[in-house]
C-alpha cells in the first residue's frame, strides 16, 4: 500500500531511558540488608547454631561433633557451648514415663509437652499414627495440615503389635481425653474393631457361611443370611461395641474396650 500524508510510514515508539539512579531505586528490595554482603567472616552464636542443628535434624552426638569441630577451627562465637546438646532431652523428659512391666515409654502430659515445644494444642488438628516394625512399636502425632513435624508419644522395643499392647498404649496416652483421629494399616484396623487377624471366619458379606467349615462346603447349600453387619459377633475375637462406628481414620477405638 503506498504511503502518503494521510497514511505516513509508522515509526517505532521511543523507549524512555531510565537513569541508573532510578533503576537502582526501583530494583532495591526493602528487606535487603547491605551489611549482609560484607565479606567479613560470620561467627554463629548459640541461637543460630540451634537453628542450624534443628534444620539439619542432627542427633545429640552429631550436633556435639559439629559444634566441637567449628569451635576447634575458631568459627563460632565464644558464647557457644559444645556440651549443651548432651542434655537437650531433659526439658522434655519430665513429660514422658516408662512403664516397667512392658517397658513402654509414653507421654503422660500432652498439654505440657506442647506448651514446652511452643505450639497451641488442639486435638482436632492432630491424628494419631500407630505402627510397628521388627524392632519397635511406636505411636506419633501427625499434624493434619503437615505444617509441623511429627511428635512421638509412645515407643517400646519389647512390645509387638498385638491387641493387648495397642490397648495398653491407648490407655497410657489417655486417648479418651484427646479423641484423636487414628491412622494406620489394616492390621491396626482389625485391632481397633476387635476383629481377629488372619483366616477370618464367616468371610462372606451376604450370608453366615463359615470359611472353616470344610466338611460342609459340598453338603450344605443353604446358609442363614446376614441381617446386619456386627463388629462383634461371629467374626470377632475381642469384645467391642457395635453401636456406632466411624471410618477408620476417624475411629473411636476406646469404645472397643468399653
Amino acid at each position: 500500500m503506498p504511503h502518503c500524508e494521510d497514511l505516513p510510514i509508522p515509526k517505532p515508539p521511543m523507549l524512555e531511558s531510565l537513569s541508573s539512579a532510578s533503576a537502582s531505586e526501583e530494583g532495591r528490595d526493602a528487606d535487603f540488608d547491605e551489611a549482609s554482603t560484607s565479606k567479613e567472616p560470620h561467627f554463629p552464636n548459640q541461637q543460630e547454631m540451634d537453628d542450624l542443628i534443628r534444620s539439619m535434624g542432627l542427633t545429640k552426638e552429631n550436633a556435639e561433633l559439629l559444634t566441637s569441630r567449628l569451635k576447634k577451627w575458631h568459627l563460632l562465637n565464644p558464647t557457644c557451648k559444645v556440651t549443651k546438646y548432651r542434655k537437650r532431652h531433659l526439658s522434655f523428659a519430665s513429660f514422658f514415663t516408662v512403664s516397667q512391666p512392658r517397658s513402654l515409654c509414653y507421654c503422660s502430659d500432652i498439654f505440657g509437652l506442647f506448651n514446652e515445644i511452643g505450639l497451641d494444642y488442639d486435638p482436632s488438628d492432630w491424628r494419631l499414627f500407630i505402627d510397628s516394625s521388627a524392632k519397635s512399636l511406636k505411636a506419633v502425632l501427625l499434624h493434619n495440615g503437615n505444617e509441623f513435624l511429627s511428635i512421638p508419644v509412645g515407643h517400646s522395643v519389647h512390645m509387638k503389635e498385638e491387641y493387648e499392647n495397642v490397648k495398653t498404649l491407648l490407655d497410657m496416652t489417655k486417648y479418651t481425653s484427646h479423641n484423636w483421629e487414628l491412622c494406620g494399616d489394616f492390621k491396626m484396623l482389625a485391632f481397633l474393631l476387635g476383629q481377629q487377624g488372619g483366616y477370618t471366619k464367616y468371610s462372606c458379606f451376604l450370608c453366615l457361611w463359615n470359611s472353616r467349615a470344610d466338611e460342609q462346603h459340598y453338603s450344605r447349600k443353604l446358609w442363614p443370611l446376614k441381617r446386619r453387619i456386627n463388629f462383634w459377633c461371629t467374626q470377632c475375637d475381642s469384645p467391642t461395641s457395635s453401636s456406632e462406628r466411624k471410618d477408620f481414620v476417624a475411629n473411636t477405638p476406646h469404645k472397643a474396650w468399653s
